[in-house]
């Protein structure tokens, strides 16, 4: 989803600049619907992060991402066009903030080599990528996690679905050289709480593809 997002963020800016040249901008009532979307929306992301402190998650490999770029969208927008009828201080301040928080961002470009790592690690967490998937149904899904520029690979993680969360299972133990060789995954589902995982690898060792199998259980 990089694409779409850098898009909608240099679209906003572009209507904000052009906006102070035929000075258009959102109604009143507009801008009190794209507030309160805004509030819900930010309500939201709080109570993501406060569950995935305890392994839970909102269901959908992109929801988190949707919510979180969502609500900063709604704000950018109430920054950069509805501002002027919010009638407290703190809250036109706190819109305007939201509205330039990309631009901001990129200052952590001027730290040599740290702000790189730091800028690309911080919108890496929030970027997720369909290909990390290796596997998923109605009760589950195997995927690889983000763990930063400079991070070694981990192992997958399977997510739990529950109604409209997730819950985050035990991380695979799996020998490094099969996720760092990683060509395939088959999974047999043996009932509803028994999976075998069938992992393909290319093994330096011999050349050849080689199978490492995982049993397992859900909770």
């Amino acid at each position: 989803m990089e694409i779409p997002v850098l898009i909608t963020v240099v679209s906003i800016y572009v209507f904000w600049w052009l906006n102070g040249i035929f000075k258009v901008s959102f109604n009143e009532k507009t801008a009190q619907v794209l507030g309160a979307s805004h509030g819900v929306l930010a309500i939201l992301v709080l109570t993501s992060i406060v569950l995935a402190s305890y392994q839970v998650y909102f269901r959908g490999f992109y929801t988190q991402e949707i919510l979180i770029w969502s609500c900063l969208f709604s704000a950018m927008l109430m920054g950069g066009f509805g501002n002027h009828h919010i009638k407290y201080r703190l809250r036109r301040m706190y819109y305007r903030f939201m509205f330039f928080l990309p631009l901001r961002s990129s200052l952590l470009l001027l730290i040599p080599f740290l702000g790189v790592i730091l800028l690309l690690n911080t919108y890496g967490s929030i970027l997720v990528n369909g290909d990390d998937i290796y596997y998923e149904d109605d009760t589950i899904r195997v995927e690889q996690t983000f763990t930063g520029v400079l991070g070694a690979p981990h192992p997958p993680i399977v997510m739990l679905k529950q109604g409209i969360f997730e819950y985050k299972q035990a991380t695979l133990s799996i020998p490094p050289r099969v996720f760092m060789g990683l060509n395939g995954l088959k999974v047999v589902k043996r009932s509803a709480k028994h999976y075998v995982l069938r992992f393909y690898y290319h093994s330096y060792d011999t050349d050849q593809k080689t199978c490492f199998l995982v049993d397992l259980s859900l909770n």
